[in-house]
């Protein structure tokens, strides 16, 4: 029977181990040590791709979202000319979003989730 080495490529969740089974081996359960990416997830953000979404056409994105302890939510308006996405802060709906407001505008945009309290 000839040996065939074969390549495996897994995207895993690392505070998680991964089971291995071949079928004639006791499963092997293979995991990382936390010091190995601990640092990199504490320090990591979320963007999300949101649109197309109705707002005031004001540059102010009223918009209710979790409140997640230690870290702060931002929009930044999709702007193809733009090298960088410029982010703005998102604040919390002060009243009726559209009741006397400017007119009404489709947004395409960038919602981001960073660190704001850094961790010791």
């Amino acid at each position: 029977m000839e040996h065939q080495r074969i390549p495996l490529v897994l995207i895993i969740d690392p505070r998680f181990p991964v089971h291995a089974r071949t079928g004639f081996l006791p499963e092997k359960a293979i995991g990382l040590a936390p010091e190995h990416f601990r640092h990199a997830l504490e320090h990591m953000g979320l963007i999300l791709n949101c649109g197309p979404i109705l707002l005031p056409g004001n540059d102010i994105w009223p918009l209710t979202l979790p409140e997640i302890t230690g870290h702060t939510w931002q929009w930044a308006p999709e702007q193809v000319e733009q090298p960088a996405p410029i982010w703005q802060p998102v604040r919390e709906p002060s009243g009726p979003m559209f009741e006397g407001e400017p007119p009404v505008l489709v947004h395409d945009a960038w919602l981001s989730l960073i660190r704001s309290e850094p961790k010791n």
